[in-house]
């Protein structure tokens, strides 16, 4: 089991997209993905 930590998904330097372990063979299943919006977004506080 994989808990991955992605509030910071959207802030991305250079042109290579965020990839999340969640689109990996076989890791959809055993991955729980934390996500958020006001980070990426310049709403934190």
């Amino acid at each position: 089991m994989v808990v991955s930590d992605e509030v910071y998904d959207r802030i991305v330097f250079g042109e290579m997209p965020h990839q999340s372990i969640y689109t990996r063979p076989g890791m959809a299943r055993r991955t729980c993905v934390v996500g958020s919006f006001s980070k990426g977004f310049a709403m934190t506080g």
